[in-house]
């Protein structure tokens, strides 16, 4: 592919705060499972009654999600690979 897409928050995009359900927690793992990676940016839209998954990106950019999630992505990114590293 000749163009590469831009992320979406970059694009113009925009976010909200939103408290994650079980429901769209579970809606972004399975996205990630179906790309086969633990660590994924999933991009949900709110279509009239649900979330849909609108991008799952296997490489994602942390300005979005820090500034909307109010946390430091990539000490959990770090934290979680140091976790996995002990129990395996």
């Amino acid at each position: 592919m000749a163009n590469h897409l831009r992320p979406t928050f970059r694009k113009g995009g925009k976010g909200a705060k939103y408290e994650m359900t079980p429901a769209t927690t579970q809606l972004a793992i399975d996205a990630a499972r179906l790309i086969k990676t633990e660590i994924a940016g999933i991009d949900l839209f709110f279509d009239s009654d649900a979330f849909k998954v609108c991008e799952v990106n296997s490489s994602p950019g942390f300005q979005a999600m820090e500034k909307y999630a109010d946390v430091d992505v990539a000490t959990e990114i770090l934290t979680y690979i140091h976790r996995q590293m002990v129990e395996r």
